[in-house]
């Protein structure tokens, strides 16, 4: 091979300089204080609190309504992985003495369903300088089809959604620019900062981990202005994950109590807690034998739809636009549509089902996570 030509080696050194630079670089948030604009997602989040309360069955409903509501009642154990945040938050729900048993239950999801819209109101006023436009992403979201669908009934999504939002906002809280800083640098990683992010980090991992593991990338990518300071609070971040993953243990121990609901019965070894927490009983379902290409692109062709049949095609375009021109956030753009693409198509990749309406009815409810994304979007593009 011919040797470089003079000056070829350090403009590649120069590309990997600036390209270092940039991934450095901390995000110009827009300057807000959550103290001084603290009613806006109150009242987003309280607002759809109470409509998905107005609107939540005061009976049983269909998917895992039903086992939910008796895992939660009789604070006993849902079906693999568990899900003891829900199940242990439900049951402090179910207690409520206000109308039906379903319903008091039924109000964890709504209840999570206000907060994850509220955090998604805090996220795109960081990215927009307009609280009415954060308001109108948060209630698009909030009254889309599949988000309400998982905020009336007892099940775990609203409360996946509000974790995985939480921890991107607090990465990007740590990895931006901030007022009274001069719109230089960012503030250092304290201890308590690692501790909290480790903590809700790992609550999330006790509600539904395949979800928020597929959407981590997104978190790597937004931290990374602060990687360095943050690796150096490894200790502290690893102390409240593992406070965070408690919830597990209690499982275990309650599982042992003999209580009326347990999907496997008492969980013996630590062989058998890490094949119920990991999920391996569902392997026959995720990868079907007879599962093909031709399966995961009619997957694919439904994901398209889905995407117009949340926000309409008016508002798929504004999230369009906004991920197409970002203007300054390109960044934290394509970091969160690293999360959108890792929990949907990505997703569909890694499983192996048929594509039948019985897949398609269980599979619509795993993008969630996505759709929150686009509803950031669609702030941007607004």
């Amino acid at each position: 091979m011919s040797p470089d030509r003079p000056g070829a080696a350090a403009a590649r050194e120069g590309s990997a300089a600036t390209l270092a630079g940039r991934l450095a670089r901390p995000y110009r948030l827009e300057t807000w204080r959550l103290r001084e604009a603290w009613p806006w997602p109150l009242l987003v989040g309280l607002g759809l609190f109470l409509v998905y309360a107005a609107c939540a069955p005061r009976t049983v409903a269909l998917e895992d309504d039903g086992l939910f509501l008796l895992a939660s009642y009789f604070n006993g154990i849902a079906h693999p992985p568990g899900y003891p945040v829900f199940t242990l938050v439900g049951h402090l729900f179910s207690q409520v003495p206000v109308g039906t048993v379903a319903w008091r239950v039924h109000l964890v999801s709504a209840f999570f369903g206000g907060l994850g819209c509220a955090v998604l109101w805090c996220i795109a006023r960081d990215l927009v300088p307009s609280r009415a436009v954060a308001t109108a992403a948060a209630l698009a979201f909030g009254f889309s089809g599949v988000y309400w669908s998982q905020a009336i009934i007892a099940e775990v999504y609203t409360l996946n959604v509000f974790v995985t939002l939480l921890v991107a906002w607090m990465v990007l809280r740590l990895a931006g620019e901030h007022p009274g800083q001069g719109g230089v640098g960012v503030r250092p990683v304290g201890w308590r900062d690692a501790v909290l992010l480790g903590l809700v980090y790992g609550l999330g991992l006790s509600n539904h981990w395949p979800l928020l593991v597929l959407f981590s990338p997104a978190y790597l990518l937004l931290a990374w202005p602060v990687l360095g300071p943050l690796l150096r609070r490894t200790p502290a971040l690893l102390l409240g994950l593992a406070v965070g993953l408690l919830p597990y243990l209690w499982l275990y121990l309650r599982s042992q109590m003999d209580p009326e609901i347990s999907f496997f019965g008492p969980i013996e070894g630590l062989s058998e807690f890490l094949q119920f927490v990991s999920r391996s009983t569902y392997s026959g379902a995720d990868h079907e034998a007879g599962a093909g290409l031709a399966d995961k692109l009619g997957y694919l062709r439904y994901q398209g739809w889905a995407v117009l049949d949340q926000f309409t095609p008016l508002g798929a375009l504004l999230a369009a636009l906004g991920l197409l021109l970002p203007g300054r956030h390109r960044r934290v753009t394509l970091a969160l549509l690293a999360g959108a693409l890792c929990v949907s198509l990505l997703l569909v990749l890694l499983l192996d089902r048929d594509f039948t309406r019985l897949g398609v009815f269980v599979y619509r409810v795993y993008p969630i996570p996505a759709y929150a994304v686009l509803a950031l979007f669609l702030a941007l593009g607004l």
